[in-house]
């Protein structure tokens, strides 16, 4: 599942679920994905899941009811995903600016205090 848009070669397989059975054909999917692993034909090195061989592997249907239930009941994960992964890369970004600046001494932290222990959320 992408949060983003992105270009794609002859080498990826694009699938678009129709309405609502998004996160049904992820999990489904994800669940399946070492009996895919298995099933990706030996053409390459890597190994490969052609489109021809992915329309050959079937997934149990579900009804458009349950679709869009299971739809609505994982939405606000796949938000959180999506929010981790932004700010992940946000703040990787601010630590890759900064990383530099704090080695050489353009800034100074040694003044600052922290209101609380640093990875105050490991166990002790």
């Amino acid at each position: 599942m992408l949060f983003f848009d992105t270009y794609v070669n002859q080498s990826i397989v694009v699938m678009r679920p129709k309405k609502d059975y998004g996160a049904y054909l992820l999990l489904m999917l994800a669940a399946q994905y070492d009996n895919l692993r298995a099933w990706s034909d030996s053409t390459s090195t890597r190994g490969s899941m052609s489109g021809k061989l992915l329309r050959q592997f079937e997934l149990p249907r579900i009804g458009t009811d349950q679709a869009k239930e299971l739809m609505d009941f994982t939405a606000p994960m796949f938000k959180m995903i999506e929010n981790n992964l932004r700010e992940s890369k946000a703040l990787a970004q601010t630590r890759d600016a900064l990383l530099p600046k704090l080695m050489s001494g353009d800034i100074d932290v040694s003044q600052v205090e922290l209101s609380k222990p640093p990875n105050n959320h490991l166990p002790a």
